[in-house]
């Protein structure tokens, strides 16, 4: 799975809480630039990226929400090890969390309800847990540039595949809630 783009929100350290990221190429990519991949023309995934800043300024908070991204799509628990310790202290509150993926020739949207340990009553529950989920396919046939730079454009092409719900306050998040449902609606 190729991740194309993605967005957190209720995040402490970013300019409106929020955090985005495209990772395709906006611009007309010539035939000879290796800094780029074709997924489906004319739309081209960068090889290359550089997170550039100052002290201070979220280079590494970019790039820990960018392996929390990449644990979401393949399938990896997001509430083990000390990561998700810092990870769970970069929100303020329950965070959406969105992506665009290429798999397979295909394109999937996915967006989930990330939760804090301190966001619901429950005890012995993982830094990070999953809320409620949903993963849609795209038509390629409707998605463009101009689509692909909207995340309100592709919702609108959007269409269902699967959905999760949240579990009921008072039910027991068991460890499943660690892991999206994700590669498995995917694959």
């Amino acid at each position: 799975m190729k991740l194309i783009k993605l967005y957190f929100d209720h995040l402490r350290m970013f300019k409106n809480g929020k955090f985005e990221l495209d990772l395709f190429a906006s611009d007309k990519v010539p035939a000879t630039d290796e800094s780029a991949s074709e997924l489906l023309r004319p739309i081209y995934s960068n090889n290359v990226i550089a997170l550039a800043g100052i002290n201070a300024s979220g280079k590494s908070t970019a790039l820990r929400l960018i392996e929390l991204a990449a644990r979401v799509i393949n399938g990896k628990s997001i509430g083990e090890g000390s990561a998700s310790l810092a990870m769970a202290t970069m929100f303020d509150g329950p965070s959406t969390f969105r992506c665009l993926v290429w798999h397979d020739a295909s394109w999937y949207l996915v967006e989930s309800v990330l939760f804090r340990a301190g966001d619901v009553e429950e005890q012995d529950i993982p830094p990070i847990s999953f809320g409620e989920e949903r993963v849609y396919s795209i038509p390629s046939s409707k998605l463009t540039k101009k689509v692909l730079a909207s995340w309100d454009d592709l919702l609108g092409i959007a269409q269902l595949r699967y959905q999760r719900t949240k579990p009921d306050q008072g039910s027991r998040i068991v460890a499943s809630f660690d892991v999206s449902i994700c590669p498995a609606v995917i694959s």
